[in-house]
């Protein structure tokens, strides 16, 4: 998908009312023109390396003359899906570049990414460990950003002393060192899925949250105005980081809801809270009421799964997981449907539903 916007702030007339000369123009020409094959380009990967070369084209802008009628302008510029060469997203990231006229008549160039498009949908995932969101939310985060929405996962720790056992049976491991692979894996699975990630390291077993990182979490709600968040069970007798980050996932939520906490940001709305499925459902108190259909997402989620190579031995069980979940959406929606579904994943709701009808 090929997206143009082109912003165009035309300058304080001169004071003595002369017409700007043609001549003075040659750097909206050239802008046009490239800009006009950049959009009937759009689709092929091989304006990448254009664009790069244009980037490094850019600061001898300056040497083409004044150009007044030029005082601002502004272009978003699609850039390739990465995973797909040759193919655009339904969302992509986008770059600003803006010109600017000095006083001196130079112009000034600069280049800002923009991770988020215009009316673009988000989601934010609250992960205990660095690995979790793979294995209880993958398919969910590849499904959504495969539909062009901007999905943005917070790792509160690394899960480096309480999930990295395999690291930590080889022989001179060291605390960094295990961060290191674990930070390496993970990252490797939210680009595979197609997320942004943050590793924020606060520690596991035990995992403790302070203001700072709890207000830290409030800005996140605020910047990403997420529609949905997902995160863990509110109990779980078996690593209690887990309902940890689901605790602090709900109070920021509030908070940034809350007009006298920084006023003049914009606050959030009512994102929909998800509970993803935890590793023992029955002793969690857990019971899904949600089922989200991820066939057309396993294969990006299972390459994913196969990143964490420090949990080998749970990719045979959420394999088998996503298979059960599978039968039980397809039993929801009805057997005699002619929808398929193969794979899923649980959630549960924890947030009402507000609607007109039933």
């Amino acid at each position: 998908m090929s997206c143009l916007t082109l912003q165009h702030k035309a300058p304080e007339p001169p004071t003595n009312d002369r017409k700007i000369p043609k001549k003075q123009h040659p750097l909206l020409m050239i802008v046009a023109a490239v800009f006009c094959l950049r959009a009937t380009l759009a689709t092929l990967a091989t304006i990448e390396p254009l664009f790069n070369l244009l980037t490094t084209l850019y600061p001898l802008f300056g040497f083409l003359g004044d150009v007044p009628a030029l005082s601002q302008y502004s272009a978003l510029i699609p850039r390739p899906h990465k995973y797909f060469p040759g193919a655009y997203s339904q969302s992509p990231k986008c770059y600003i570049i803006t010109f600017n006229n000095n006083q001196n008549g130079q112009t000034n160039v600069s280049i800002q990414q923009e991770n988020q498009t215009v009316d673009q949908k988000t989601a934010l995932v609250i992960s205990a460990h660095s690995a979790d969101f793979v294995w209880r939310a993958g398919g969910a985060i590849a499904s959504h950003v495969q539909q062009g929405w901007r999905v943005k996962i917070i790792c509160l720790s690394y899960g480096e002393r309480g999930e990295s056992a395999k690291l930590w049976r080889q022989p001179g491991m060291t605390l960094e060192a295990v961060k290191e692979a674990r930070q390496e894996e993970a990252q490797q699975a939210a680009d595979i899925l197609g997320a942004e990630v943050e590793f924020w390291d606060i520690g596991d077993y035990p995992m403790r949250v302070s203001d700072e990182t709890l207000l830290r979490l409030v800005d996140t709600y605020r910047a990403l105005q997420p529609e949905f968040v997902l995160s863990h069970s509110e109990k779980d007798p078996y690593n209690f980081d887990h309902p940890l980050a689901m605790h602090v996932a709900q109070e920021a939520r509030i908070i940034a809801q809350a007009e006298g906490h920084n006023p003049g940001q914009q606050v959030i709305g009512a994102p929909t809270m998800y509970s993803f499925e935890p590793h023992q459902t029955e002793q969690c108190d857990w019971k899904p009421n949600t089922f989200l259909d991820i066939t057309d997402a396993w294969e990006t989620k299972r390459k994913a799964i196969e990143c964490m190579q420090g949990q080998e031995h749970l990719w045979a069980y959420y394999t088998r997981v996503a298979q059960q979940r599978g039968v039980q959406a397809k039993r929801n929606v009805g057997i005699t449907s002619k929808r398929t579904i193969t794979y899923a994943e649980a959630y549960q709701r924890l947030t009402p539903t507000v609607s007109e009808t039933l």
